[in-house]
């Protein structure tokens, strides 16, 4: 087979345009007079380079298939590897892998390239799906797992059981994470945000190692992450909103224990052994997880759950604005108060905003905090 699948022409003139409009935006900035030194023209050259790589990529790259190699062809580089090599294939959303036992290539964006379908057909008609592959390969050895079970329709039914946890996990997830627009800050609502995330912990390690924190889509194995998620956007939510803490040396050692901690257990509990299992990127996830839990925990338990009485200071209003940043926001600038001696932007409500005019004196709440991190709120 001689057959070559260059960039369709559609997605040659699509991106054609945006060159252009990168180029000529660029040539704009640059011919415009702008004081300053000259990394300044940085700026502009950059739209101009992009542009240039970007339709030339374009123009460069294809996929060919010869009688003895799979070629692809890009603007730097050109890669090969021969077709008895090939051990299968992998398709995900707009990109598909060819795998031999010593390479990996990688087609992105393959929906671009002319005749496609075509290309996807010889694919399948002549290689192994190797997704499917190991779908079958994890769902085998679940059924021939006697720890699972002694029959197999023990196995069966261990597998609808983690299949119902997770789906039960994930929804109440969504639950939690609705709550949070009808309820203001409660104590007992919060602690439900916080312990949620660690009840994914006890699901991993009592799931037979058929549930997942986060597992590849198509997999007999299931996934929690979505639940957790729903959760700690909430969590992030509320630990945001009208707490303002102010410097502390407790508040990096908390950050860190939680997160470390929370990062550990994660770790312990996702034991991946499954085929689809995602390996050293699970690693990634798991931290940057660990992070936003643990960011918007050490928040939560020093002002949600601190009893201590407040100290009421005032502040005057010296100024406000309104940031579109992806949304409308609300800002009031006050003045020094109490121990705070700088002026400070804070968030407030519409409602706020408008009531507070600059000039106006609103009320600071200093309280302790849990973690004896200090923290305030604003009040007229």
């Amino acid at each position: 087979m001689n057959q070559e699948f260059p960039v369709s022409t559609g997605y040659k003139i699509f991106y054609g345009v945006i060159a252009l409009g990168m180029i000529g935006l660029g040539a704009f900035l640059l011919t415009t007079p702008t004081p300053g030194s000259a990394a300044i023209y940085l700026f502009p050259l950059f739209f101009i380079i992009g542009g240039i790589i970007l339709v030339a990529d374009k123009l460069k790259s294809n996929i060919s298939i010869y009688p003895d190699s799979f070629v692809q062809t890009g603007l730097f580089k050109t890669k090969s590897i021969a077709l008895t090599d090939i051990k299968g294939f992998r398709i995900e959303s707009k990109v598909f892998y060819i795998e031999s036992a010593t390479s990996k290539m990688t087609v992105r964006s393959y929906s671009e390239l002319a005749d496609y379908r075509e290309l996807l057909l010889w694919l399948r008609e002549n290689y192994q799906d190797l997704v499917a592959a190991d779908y079958k390969a994890d769902l085998q050895k679940i059924l021939t797992d006697q720890s699972l079970g002694y029959t197999e329709e023990d196995r069966k039914a261990a597998l609808k059981k983690a299949k119902i946890i997770s789906f039960t996990y994930n929804i109440l997830g969504v639950v939690l994470f609705l709550i949070n627009f009808l309820v203001g800050h409660d104590a007992f609502y919060e602690g439900l945000l916080i312990m949620y995330p660690i009840i994914s912990i006890f699901i991993l390690f009592t799931g037979k190692g058929l549930i997942y924190f986060y597992i590849n889509k198509q997999s007999p194995y299931y996934s929690i992450c979505f639940g957790a998620f729903a959760a700690i956007v909430a969590m992030f939510i509320k630990s945001m909103d009208n707490y303002y803490l102010l410097p502390s040396g407790h508040t990096l050692p908390a950050f860190l224990i939680i997160c470390v901690v929370f990062f550990l257990a994660l770790k312990f509990a996702n034991s991946e052994k499954a085929a689809t299992a995602m390996g050293l990127a699970s690693i990634f996830l798991f931290l940057a997880t660990s992070l936003a839990y643990g960011f918007c925990t050490f928040r939560l338990i020093n002002c949600s759950f601190d009893k201590s009485s407040d100290k009421e200071f005032h502040a005057s209003v010296i100024n406000h604005n309104i940031t579109h940043s992806k949304g409308t926001h609300y800002h009031l600038v006050i003045g020094p108060w109490g121990p705070q001696r700088d002026i400070e932007s804070i968030d407030v409500s519409q409602f706020e905003y408008f009531q507070d005019t600059i000039g106006s004196t609103v009320n600071v709440h200093l309280k302790k905090g849990l973690l004896s991190i200090p923290w305030y709120t604003i009040s007229k």
